[in-house]
């Protein structure tokens, strides 16, 4: 404190310690840390009196003003397949009114910008590699220009697994399957299939590799299975694909009786016949 007189001394008065000042002292106000633990504003009113030669002066009285630091609710962690579609992620705090939040993300191939205020509005998650991408969001809430303590929290987005094509098969009854492998773009990814006809001699479905099978066709036309695959990583579904198996029928000659002709004799033509209709024959 100054005066006109600089052999004049000064006390002071604190209305409200709650700011992490003490009630009173005499001379300059020492630094202190301030403080605020509610959701208010704290003002506290200092009154300065200053005296000379046993005089007192007329008080003076000035305002110091502790802002509360905004917090904010801590946000789960989450977790996406590549495309999925993230809803809005709003933010909010327990404390103070107005408060405002800022945002960055580590990870802009996700699909989400590198910084924002306010709500981080509905996206969709982007992955175009063949490995899980993680990007940390840093949340930092924001009220009469003081910043609160940061919260983070992690979006993964994981990618779409892929299943490789598998050329049709032609065969015929009674024929054997060898198992049919399925290969993948990554690691960890399991595999279901589903069979729409099973009187090739394929079961209905099954998981993982296709197991070797004898291939059954008891009609006169041939059976097409259709066999579709739908590959599955971290809880995420990829595109299915699809292949056929075929099986001929088996070709049979009908029953033909047995014919004596003497030697000479012009024989009828022998009509050869069978299953399925159009069958050839070897003679």
């Amino acid at each position: 404190f100054q005066s006109s007189n600089n052999s004049a001394t000064y006390k002071w008065q604190n209305n409200n310690t709650s700011i992490g000042l003490g009630t009173s002292g005499n001379g300059t106000i020492p630094s202190f840390i301030a403080k605020n633990n509610t959701a208010q504003i704290q003002t506290a009113t200092i009154t300065v009196t200053a005296n000379f030669n046993g005089c007192e002066g007329d008080s003076e009285f000035f305002e110091i003003q502790v802002f509360p630091e905004p917090d904010l609710y801590s946000v789960e962690n989450i977790t996406v397949c590549n495309t999925d579609n993230i809803s809005q992620i709003s933010f909010s705090g327990s404390n103070v009114n107005g408060t405002t939040y800022k945002w960055t993300n580590s990870n802009t191939s996700i699909g989400l910008p590198a910084s924002g205020s306010s709500s981080i509005e509905s996206f969709n998650a982007i992955n175009s590699s063949n490995s899980p991408v993680i990007a940390e969001i840093t949340v930092t809430p924001v009220a009469n220009d003081c910043e609160g303590s940061s919260e983070t929290f992690t979006i993964t987005v994981n990618p779409t697994p892929e299943v490789n094509s598998i050329e049709n098969i032609v065969l015929c009854e009674g024929e054997f399957v060898n198992a049919i492998d399925f290969t993948t773009t990554f690691s960890n990814t399991s595999i279901s299939w589903n069979n729409d006809n099973t009187a090739s001699g394929l079961s209905a479905s099954g998981t993982g590799n296709i197991p070797a099978f004898t291939a059954i066709n008891n009609t006169n036309e041939s059976q097409i299975s259709t066999i579709t695959i739908t590959p599955t990583a971290n809880n995420c579904t990829g595109n299915s694909k699809t292949f056929s198996i075929e099986v001929k029928p088996k070709p049979e000659v009908e029953f033909v009786e047995d014919k004596l002709y003497c030697n000479g004799i012009q024989t009828e033509e022998i009509i050869l016949s069978g299953v399925p209709t159009g069958i050839q024959f070897d003679i």
